[in-house]
């Protein structure tokens, strides 16, 4: 009962006043106030039963001096000086400042909640009877037993639960799923805090309330969710290729809309969601709800990649997954491991992306090697000295395309120190000059043919292993930056295999020129070059 409403304050009576006391201000006050409603105060504190409830509402074991002033707060409508009060008197005290305070701060009300919640955990039944025994002792009236006090707590309990839920209808729908996470976290996610009975009835009261919001929710995500599936799961053929790609764009983009959409309805449920499972995580099992939406968009994540290949996509849900279900260790960790299979399939696609450019690059740089050969022998002297310079430009320029290319197969730049997990070290060859220091153009002899012969097959083989041995650096430094990049190991193991393969390959490659420049001496003896 509110503390105004009390018989004690209706008859300005105190505990240990006795029964002609009472009888005495009953009759006084009926003279000022309404007759009635002193009549009931009277019978109330005049029953043994009764008088128990306004007890345990009221300050037993009070002096007079500090209820003076208790009641002026009362009259006034102010907070109550906690100062010289404990054990029910203190609580009382606690749930009455709460209730005429403006609550529009959610952390004060919250603290406020628990310091009332731990207030009444504390009460000792044996203590609080003992105290209110004593009073009656002192007012002539009997005793009363402890089981009657216990009784009587459990509807001090229910009046408490009233009041703070009064309170939190002031705030809007987001403060009080705030305030509720605020006590989930706070009380029944710490494991060194026995949460409260008190607590408890708001946790219970908050899901009857946010059930309907959260049933919304999640019938608008399976919404999109099962529009999305139709889409991507539907066939769509058209023999025109510009028809085709512009389908498949059309659909990307709409798809990634609907994800986002997904995502950011996944996060206002969360916020109303969040006390919900922080309470059943304490009790040590999963909130059914959770479990259940969570493998719907898990199993979307699966559908995304499987059927279109949209990784990034899938790698975006399984990272907003693991946030949003983070009380759901199991299910964590397999969303974890669809992540890593995602981003090493994902590293794959970039590193067959990159060698595809390179070998493209390169065929047309051979191309326009043989086509500028065929072209300067039939040009008169200066003409073909024109053409090779142009020609010489334009491999160049492809070639910075490829250096280009290489460059923004990866978002991030090269870490500054490098990797030294590896168990070897790669060399550089650009500097290696395998070219004849004189022309071998004018032998006849036939031995000297066939060494021009094999200098040509031997300079293409040398050429190729260049272009291998190119496509290997690319793979050393994308694997170093994607270990830096991400931390995953799989990659130091990528690496190493890497700079294994690019030892072996500069080994053949250093016999090769070797063999070349004793070919070019021969051949150039063979001639009297020498």
């Amino acid at each position: 009962m509110r503390l105004i409403d009390n018989p004690f304050y209706i008859l300005d009576v105190s505990t240990t006043d006795n029964r002609q006391t009472i009888i005495s201000k009953a009759e006084e006050k009926s003279f000022f106030e309404d007759s009635s409603v002193c009549g009931e105060a009277q019978n109330i504190l005049l029953n043994i039963i009764k008088r128990t409830s306004a007890e345990l509402s009221w300050f037993p074991g009070t002096d007079n001096s500090k209820i003076r002033e208790i009641c002026d707060a009362i009259k006034n409508n102010q907070s109550i000086n906690l100062s010289g009060l404990d054990s029910v008197a203190r609580l009382n005290a606690c749930v009455h400042n709460f209730s005429i305070q403006t609550h529009e701060d959610v952390y004060e009300t919250g603290y406020s909640v628990l310091e009332i919640d731990e207030l009444f955990e504390s009460l000792d039944a044996v203590k609080v009877t003992d105290i209110i025994n004593s009073d009656r002792q002192k007012a002539g009236i009997k005793e009363i037993s402890e089981n009657e006090v216990s009784a009587e707590l459990q509807k001090i309990r229910e009046y408490i639960s009233h009041v703070i839920t009064e309170k939190v209808q002031e705030f809007s729908d987001e403060q009080y799923a705030e305030f509720a996470t605020l006590i989930a976290e706070k009380c029944i996610a710490d494991t060194s805090y026995n949460d409260g009975i008190v607590i408890d009835d708001i946790i219970n009261q908050y899901e009857i309330w946010v059930q309907p919001v959260l049933s919304e929710y999640e019938t608008e995500i399976r919404s999109i969710i099962k529009k999305v599936e139709t889409v991507l799961t539907k066939e769509h053929y058209s023999s025109d290729i510009n028809e085709r790609n512009s389908y498949e764009a059309s659909l990307q983009i709409s798809t990634q809309k609907n994800v986002d959409s997904i995502l950011q309805k996944l996060k206002s449920w969360d916020v109303y969601a969040q006390p919900l499972q922080l309470r059943d995580t304490a009790r040590g099992y999963g909130n059914t709800n959770s479990q259940n939406l969570a493998r719907d968009i898990r199993e979307l994540a699966i559908l995304l990649y499987n059927e279109k290949g949209y990784t990034e996509l899938s790698i975006k849900i399984t990272n907003y997954l693991k946030s949003v279900f983070a009380e759901l260790p199991e299910f964590v960790d397999k969303v974890s491991n669809d992540e890593r299979i995602l981003k090493d399939n994902k590293a794959q696609e970039a590193l067959d992306k990159l060698r595809e450019q390179n070998r493209q690059i390169a065929v047309a740089q051979q191309q326009i090697r043989n086509f500028g050969s065929n072209l300067i022998g039939c040009l008169s002297p200066f003409a073909g000295i024109a053409i090779f310079i142009v020609i010489i430009l334009i491999i160049a320029g492809l070639s910075e395309c490829s250096s280009d290319s290489n460059d923004s197969s990866s978002k991030t730049s090269k870490p500054s120190s490098s990797y030294s997990g590896g168990t070897s070290n790669y060399y550089d060859y650009d500097d290696y000059d395998y070219t004849p220091s004189q022309s071998y153009d004018s032998g006849n002899s036939v031995k000297a043919n066939q060494l021009k012969s094999e200098l040509e097959d031997l300079k293409d083989e040398i050429e190729d292993m260049e272009w291998d041995l190119d496509q290997l650096k690319d793979d050393i430094d994308y694997y170093e930056r994607q270990y830096y990049n991400t931390g995953y190991d799989f990659y130091i193991n990528y690496y190493d295999d890497a700079v294994d393969d690019y030892n072996d390959l500069y080994d053949e490659y250093e016999a090769a020129i070797e063999e070349y420049n004793d070919k070019v001496n021969e051949y150039n003896r063979l001639i009297g070059a020498n």
